[in-house]
């Protein structure tokens, strides 16, 4: 472990069993357990061979114990190295890599993985647009988005390296977020609202109200606004009637995340 503060590297003592030696895994920090996970990788045996890894385990930082979770399910990864990771929502998310196929040539993946850190059950998702690689990055947008860059795949027929030098895309993975907070300025009869995620890609709003009767009945939500501004001016605003506001936050091509006010 680097020590940040001290600029110097140390290594702790560790319990539990010591996980099989590898190289071109990949590690997240799990925040919310204070853990380290692993996932694949390579080894070899004494001949030389390779040896592709599919197993998952953790590092707790508080006890500096090794911890391997009871996967549950049915499904389990396909053995690989050079993959990307990272975590969102309590799941790790596992793009790419490179996998030994049944003629034992490389074959890159185009899957992407997840792997639930609370119920310990792996599932897969396979994405036609996301094209196959490895070696690449990827990170975790604060919204639902994880974002991959570079890397590089095989040509079969060759057996050569084709480098991806700016392969870019990016992904959602989970629903998305809505915007913080609606505000309704009485004075100048403006709605504004405030969004921490606008800089994810595509992102745009519907603004709807409806009116509240005085027996307390609700009439049918009314669209005001669809678009990419944060305020709305709303001069038909009526001082005599009460009035609910909802707005919503979307990305293109994904469900929308409201908010009532």
């Amino acid at each position: 472990m680097f020590n940040l503060n001290t600029c110097e590297w140390k290594r702790p003592s560790l319990v539990g069993e010591t996980p099989a030696n590898r190289a071109f895994h990949s590690s997240c920090y799990y925040q919310k357990k204070n853990q380290i996970v692993f996932f694949g990788g390579v080894n070899s045996n004494i001949n030389g061979e390779k040896i592709f890894l599919n197993d998952i385990f953790f590092l707790d930082i508080g006890e500096n114990k090794w911890v391997y979770p009871p996967i549950k399910g049915n499904f389990y990864p396909v053995a690989r190295y050079l993959h990307s990771a990272a975590i969102y929502d309590d799941k790790l998310i596992v793009i790419g890599g490179q996998s030994p196929s049944i003629s034992e040539e490389m074959t890159n993946t185009l899957e992407i993985l997840v792997f639930d850190l609370l119920s310990y059950a792996w599932t897969s998702m396979k994405q036609a647009s996301f094209s196959s690689t490895y070696g690449h990055s990827s990170v975790i947008l604060d919204g639902n988005q994880i974002i991959s860059f570079g890397g590089c795949e095989v040509q079969k027929e060759e057996q050569s390296l084709n480098f991806k030098k700016n392969d870019f895309y990016y992904c959602e993975i989970g629903p998305l977020l809505p915007v913080d907070k609606l505000s309704f300025l009485k004075k100048n009869k403006t709605l504004s609202w405030v969004d921490k995620f606008l800089h994810l890609m595509d992102r745009s709003y519907r603004l709807f109200f409806r009116i509240k009767e005085k027996d307390d009945r609700l009439l049918d939500w009314i669209k005001l606004y669809e678009g990419g501004e944060l305020s709305y001016y709303f001069g038909n605003f009526d001082d005599s009637l009460s009035y609910e506001f909802k707005i919503q936050a979307w990305n293109k091509n994904s469900d929308a995340a409201s908010i009532d006010c």
